[in-house]
């Protein structure tokens, strides 16, 4: 499909509400947080959501209002009493059928959505305006799975990229990557490969499992929100450090900058992987396992970042 440019809507409409199912620290909940960063000048921007949770406070503290609801019905209510130019729905595993089709009716606001997984529902389809996905294998799988032709999907779906934010991430300092080896105990000689994910034992393949328990001591991993099931695996290898879920980007700067290599295993895949985009945005090399019949972004990222490293690593 054709590429989106970075905020597809900011130039035309003027008010934005976002809408997703809960605030976690997920890598959907990360792309609001970016597109409301990055919001348009004179563009109003809130955010609503049925679930609280910890990306509340940081949206928050960007000026950004949010509001949560009990019911889908609420939102359309709100949407329809303040008369938002755009509905912007982050879709993972559920239509919002109710919402949708009430803003639909109303008939002043445009609906987009962000196809996380590159799964049309078809419930909803042909209610929405714009269909955004995250990458080219979201982009095939959304037209295998649609109801649309080849002329009405380019029509009506477009191709954006996650918006990443890389403050912290590419400032290459030492002192601070020494500083966070020595907090853990790292030797400031030693190889780190770090892996950083939601703590779901789908996003940690077994694959990384198995490397962690195999490898020598002089080898030191960093796991960011592991599940208590990895955690278990390996809490008791001297070269594994655990840490919990974070978006302190104090704590994420000091690992992309003290890691040698992100080490991304996930069972199910990713659709767009911001993780391993921001380790190539800091200059760091990423190994992942192949999905090639799930989510498959992943595999992608291993060739650009083999470009990207290839003088330095090689």
């Amino acid at each position: 499909p054709p590429r989106s440019t970075l905020f597809p809507y900011t130039t035309l409409f003027r008010s934005v509400l976002h809408f997703a199912r809960g605030l976690s620290l997920g890598g959907t909940e990360r792309v609001i947080e970016n597109l409301c960063r990055n919001r348009g000048d004179g563009c109003s921007v809130e955010v609503a959501a049925l679930e609280d949770g910890p990306r509340k406070i940081r949206i928050s503290n960007l000026g950004v209002p949010v509001r949560l609801f009990e019911t889908q019905r609420d939102v359309a209510g709100y949407i329809e009493e303040s008369g938002f130019d755009i509905l912007h729905v982050h879709t993972l595993y559920e239509p919002f059928d109710e919402l949708i089709s009430r803003v639909c009716c109303g008939g002043r606001t445009r609906i987009v959505e962000t196809a996380m997984f590159g799964r049309p529902f078809r419930s909803t389809e042909w209610r929405i305006d714009r269909h955004l996905v995250p990458s080219k294998c979201m982009a095939l799988r959304f037209l295998q799975a649609s109801a649309y032709d080849h002329v009405e999907f380019h029509k009506r779906v477009s191709l954006l990229y996650n918006a990443i934010e890389t403050k912290g991430l590419t400032q290459n300092a030492p002192e601070l990557a020494r500083s966070w080896r020595e907090s853990l105990g790292i030797p400031p000689d030693a190889v780190v490969a770090g892996k950083i994910g939601r703590p779901d034992p789908k996003k940690f393949g077994s694959m990384l499992t198995w490397v962690m328990l195999n490898s020598p001591k002089s080898l030191h991993f960093v796991l960011i929100g592991a599940p208590a099931e990895i955690i278990a695996q390996v809490r008791s290898r001297e070269n594994v450090h655990l840490l919990p879920p974070t978006t302190d980007e104090g704590v994420l700067a000091g690992f992309y900058n003290g890691i040698d290599i992100l080490a991304h295993s996930s069972h199910i895949g990713e659709s767009f992987g911001n993780v391993i985009a921001e380790a190539m945005a800091a200059a760091k090399p990423v190994v992942v396992n192949s999905t090639p019949l799930r989510d498959n972004a992943q595999i992608r990222s291993e060739e650009h970042t083999s470009e990207l490293q290839s003088r330095q690593y090689l």
